[in-house]
């Protein structure tokens, strides 16, 4: 990926976690840190990988710039906010550190929609049954003005800023041909989620 369009991604790890009890920037599966894998992955393909969040310090990053939030307290948004100023390159990767299975086809599938449109759009985003999957997806630095916009609107969400821009949508039908079992857009919320993932990956470890 060129490094001016598509150089930088970030992982959003500044959430309050309330259901699961603990940070969960500091899980761990089999060991190792979550976020520091997920670091790991992203840097095959990013340079840049930043972790917004107003929780670490810069002792405890995983090897990561870490940006914190402009406008704290607003949560993810704050964070894609903060983190979309930074970044050195004018589209960026973003997920959050609580999911933990990023898929690298993907992401070059999305990027080669970005390279290809006749028009740039803001964002591309993923659709689903549930509606707008908003991390796993790709931002455009163009959206600062509009998410300054909606957070002085007292609008906090992913969803209302996408509204105000001409994102593109991947359809689920096409997401899911990279993703069958759409564990792409898996994430860790609570205690059973973590449970649920950590056998997962003890039973692909067995049969590996």
């Amino acid at each position: 990926m060129a490094n001016d369009l598509f150089g930088s991604a970030i992982i959003l790890a500044g959430g309050k976690s309330s259901r699961m009890g603990f940070g969960k920037e500091h899980m761990e599966i089999a060991g190792t840190r979550l976020l520091c894998g997920l670091a790991d992955q992203l840097r095959q393909v990013f340079p840049e990988v930043l972790v917004a969040s107003s929780l670490l310090s810069s002792e405890d990053n995983c090897g990561c710039p870490v940006v914190p939030d402009t406008f704290p307290g607003l949560g993810p948004l704050g964070g894609l906010h903060a983190a979309l100023k930074q970044a050195q390159s004018q589209f960026v990767y973003v997920l959050a550190c609580d999911m933990p299975n990023i898929n690298l086809p993907y992401v070059t599938y999305m990027a080669n929609l970005i390279r290809t449109a006749a028009v740039p759009p803001a964002a591309v985003v993923t659709s689903s049954a549930d509606g707008i999957e908003p991390l796993n997806a790709f931002y455009s630095k163009a959206l600062l003005a509009i998410i300054e916009s909606n957070i002085n609107a007292g609008r906090r969400s992913f969803v209302a800023v996408l509204a105000d821009s001409n994102a593109l949508v991947v359809e689920e039908s096409i997401a899911r041909q990279f993703s069958p079992d759409w564990q792409m857009f898996f994430n860790i919320n609570t205690p059973t989620d973590y449970a649920f993932f950590e056998a997962l990956c003890q039973t692909k470890r067995a049969r590996a």
